[in-house]
């Protein structure tokens, strides 16, 4: 069912978690953030990498990137509105409607998307990774 590259992924992840949980084992005194943001990196590629490894319709893709696109562009116009985001639901009922992991693409491209035109940082894959978990 699981591909060895995605063992690889996850033995990674909890390789990086195992060292970093030990006191003092920080190798070059790294930066948690970047710890963070590397064990971050490494989740979505994996979701992705499970994605692209599925066998998916040429109709599949097309609902998830009509989806993605509407979430990322229904985020633009409230950006300015503190606490109301529409793009939240989008992936929610994404995800409730056609699985976790069409939910997950979505959620990762929308934030993706919505940063070309709010401003990309290194926020974008947290963003990415949050709404994919939504």
């Amino acid at each position: 069912m699981w591909k060895k590259g995605f063992w690889l992924i996850v033995i990674a992840i909890a390789s990086i978690l195992v060292v970093s949980l030990v006191p003092g084992s920080m190798p070059g005194g790294a930066s948690w953030a970047l710890l963070a943001t590397l064990i971050v990196s490494l989740a979505i590629t994996a979701f992705f990498w499970r994605f692209e490894k599925s066998t998916n319709s040429s109709l599949e893709v097309a609902l998830i990137a009509t989806m993605a696109a509407l979430a990322a562009v229904s985020r633009v116009p409230f950006a300015i509105i503190s606490g109301l985001q529409p793009t939240t639901f989008i992936v929610m009922i994404t995800g409730y409607v056609f699985g976790a992991q069409t939910g997950f693409v979505v959620g990762a491209v929308a934030g993706l998307v919505s940063n070309f035109f709010l401003g990309q940082g290194p926020w974008t894959p947290w963003q990415m990774f949050a709404w994919g978990m939504c």
